[in-house]
Order: C-alpha cells, then structure tokens, then sequence
C-alpha cells in the first residue's frame, strides 16, 4: 500500500477488511478480554466452530450430517462458549433452507429464541449472536426487533463481510432497500473473491431492490447451494421477459428438489412450490408477490398459496436437539 497523509484513513480500513478476511475470524473485545485472563476456550473449539460455520453457510443438504455432528460436539464440550449456542441457532434456522421441503415451523422458531437470546448474554460484543437473534426473530416475522439486532451486529463487527451481507439480507427483506444494496456492495467489496453464499444473498437482494438483471448475473453460475437460491434468478428471468429460461430453470430446479426431498408431504409441485415460496422470510407483501408472480410466469402453480403462510408441521429428522 503507498500510504499518504490524505488518504491515510481510507488506506487503513482498506488494510483492516484486508487482514479480515485473510483470517476469517471474529475477535469480539469480550473474547480479547477472556483470552487475556487466560480463560478462553481451547483453539481447538475455535477451529472445530469454524469448520461448522464454512458448512452452515453452504446451507446444503450434504453437508447436514456433519454439521450436525459439529453442532452436537460442540455443545458437549463447550456449553457455554457463545459461538457454540450461536451455531446451533444457526443450525435450526438454515435448516428449512439446507433440507428441501422441511418447513418453517413457529413453535421450533419460538423454542430457538431463548437459545439465541443467552448467546448474546454470554458474549453481548460478538456479532454473530447478534446476527443469529436477528435472524431467529426475522422467521418468526419480528422485523423491528430483527432489524434492531441486524444493526447491533454491523456496529460490531463493520469490517466483516458475511455480517454486512447477511445483515443486508435482513433489511433487504424489511423493504429498507437502499441500506440492504449499500451494504451489500460493501460485503463484495471487501471479499477479494466473493463466497457462493455472498454472492447468492446479493442476488437474492438485487431481485428484492427489484434489479433483475443484477440478479440474474449473480446466479451465472451454479453457486452450490441449496436448490431453494434458485429462485431468485428464475423470477428475476420472468421479470426481464427471458420466459423460456424461466421456464427451463423452473422444471430443472423442481427436479434438484424431488431428488433430495425431506419432507413429510410428497414432492409434488404443488407442494415443491410451496416450500419454495415459504422458505424465505419476506416481510413485505408486494416483495413476496413480485416473487410468487415471476414464479407464476416460469410455470409455477402459484394458486393457493398465500403470503405469510407456511406449514408447521414437526420434521422428522435426525437431530432435533
């Protein structure tokens, strides 16, 4: 870096997003104060949790098992460590995402918030838990106190990427449209090379901020992830008139989903795009219908499908903790 006194501020914040994202790592100022007493947790933890989140955040349903697994060790051998409480949250929320079919269920949403409230409590400073609270209050469609955590998380932690992303996800579906782009832009930028779920929030944000073709080109390539992602850039592709693409990736994305169904219902399409238009948290109605109309569009059997409605039945899986 050519440092000068003028540009002096801008280079350090440059150099911090930097050194950020070379570690990948959060240090909260209450775990620099733990360490410092000698009271922190194993690095062993440490690299166990991070190996849980490179996971999490791939919200795929191969990798479930061994989240699963991880979640489970964790909170075994480190009750009390925040970011283990936070992975669990975590891995409660992601999972309607991750299993296609599995749908959000209010009662398992509600039992979550205590668990995302005392991971707060335990590191109040770690922006992670504040990320997972907002969240957890998100699904259960608490958008003030959702977007209240979602900035506590930013204040925190403004120079991580995967918290000014996935903050922006939050407001982006409150219809704070301008300050979920901005802090959208900010994550890419500070990510030399952007991760699959960075880059499929960012698009899922563009369709929100109603930029299709932003969208569009974010979903150009096959991030990885869950099928669910799909939609974004297959309503995005109604919205533009590219219908036939639409249509093509609509019966595409409806087979991923039959092929790795985890739902107590049959896969269906009825039911496939269900699941589809319930999976995501959208706040605002005329977002959710902009969303169930490009679906239409792309062939989708829309019909009987209401906004801020799912299911709630109980899945039947393995961990349930």
């Amino acid at each position: 870096y050519s440092i000068t006194l003028a540009a002096w501020f801008e280079t350090q914040e440059r150099i911090v997003r930097q050194i950020a994202q070379a570690l990948n790592v959060h240090v909260s100022a209450e775990r620099l104060r733990r360490f410092a007493t000698a009271n922190e947790v194993p690095v062993e933890i440490h690299d166990r949790w991070l190996r849980g989140q490179a996971l999490l955040l791939q919200m795929a349903s191969r990798d479930w098992p061994a989240v699963a697994a991880l979640v489970e060790s964790l909170l075994a051998d480190a009750p009390d460590f925040s970011p283990a409480l936070s992975g669990l949250v975590q891995y409660r929320n992601i999972a309607p995402i991750a299993l296609p079919g599995m749908l959000r269920d209010t009662a398992r949403h509600l039992e979550t918030v205590p668990i995302a409230q005392r991971a707060v409590q335990l590191d109040p400073l770690d922006s992670r838990a504040q990320l997972s609270l907002a969240w957890t209050y998100q699904l259960l469609g608490r958008v003030d106190e959702s977007t209240l955590h979602a900035a506590m998380a930013i204040d925190l932690n403004e120079n991580d990427p995967w918290t000014l992303i996935a903050a922006g996800m939050i407001f982006s579906y409150c219809g704070y449209y301008e300050r979920a782009a901005g802090l959208s832009a900010a994550s890419l930028r500070g990510a030399p090379i952007p991760k699959p779920p960075q880059l499929a929030y960012s698009g899922a944000i563009k369709f929100l901020c109603s930029d299709y073709l932003g969208c569009i080109d974010a979903f150009r390539e096959d991030l990885g992830m869950s099928p669910a992602f799909t939609i974004w850039a297959c309503a995005a592709k109604a919205h533009v008139g590219r219908l036939d693409e639409a249509r093509a990736e609509f019966e595409s994305m409806l087979k991923r989903i039959a092929a790795d169904w985890h739902g107590q219902l049959p896969a269906t399409r009825d039911n496939m795009t269900r699941w589809l238009l319930h999976v995501f948290p959208v706040a605002m109605r005329k977002d959710w219908e902009r969303l169930a109309a490009g679906l239409a569009a792309a062939g989708a059997p829309v019909e009987g499908v209401e906004f801020g409605v799912w299911f709630e039945h109980r899945p039947n899986v393995s961990h349930t903790y």
